[in-house]
């Protein structure tokens, strides 16, 4: 499902893309990243402050098009689902907002990890999964925050027997 994203992921993407971009495109990028708000939005002002000093509103509108244009881009030629996109209101860019899209591979990270982890362990000894969902107004469940729990094992105690505790990450 394409989203907004937000800044971890952002950078994560990235990372991801920093051998595909120049380093003047990626210090950009990451200027941007820097400037994600709580619900995902950058100032369109502040982000054409970062991607296209200098320049009358007009001018660095039209430069903004171009940069997101040359980053979409390179994201496609590498294969990559993120995009820079701007809403597409005819105001100027005090009461503009930007943004980056794609899909918020958390989920996937964490499978893959869990997999790599579980593959690290024999047959013969599991360990039970258990979720707890964390609901809105929760003193746990914040806005734009997630917990992840996992338990593991811990190192042998000198009888040779191990017990599990769970952690956070």
């Amino acid at each position: 499902m394409i989203t907004r994203l937000p800044r971890p992921v952002v950078l994560r993407y990235l990372d991801r893309l920093a051998d595909d971009l120049t380093p003047r495109q990626l210090q950009r990028l990451r200027g941007l990243a820097g400037l994600i708000d709580g619900d995902g939005r950058i100032p369109m002002v502040d982000a054409l402050a970062v991607a296209t000093p200098g320049g009358d509103d007009a001018k660095a509108q039209d430069a903004f098009r171009k940069f997101r244009a040359a980053f979409d881009t390179v994201a496609d030629a590498a294969g990559v689902q993120v995009r820079l996109v701007s809403d597409q209101r005819k105001a100027p860019p005090r009461d503009r907002v930007c943004w980056f899209e794609g899909e918020d591979l958390t989920g996937d990270e964490l499978a893959a990890r869990s997999r790599r982890e579980a593959s690290r362990r024999g047959d013969e000894e599991t360990v039970t999964a258990t979720v707890t969902e964390v609901l809105p107004g929760h003193p746990l469940g914040t806005a734009g925050s997630s917990s992840m729990w996992r338990s593991r094992g811990r190192p042998p105690n000198r009888s040779g027997g191990s017990s599990g505790h769970s952690s956070s990450c």
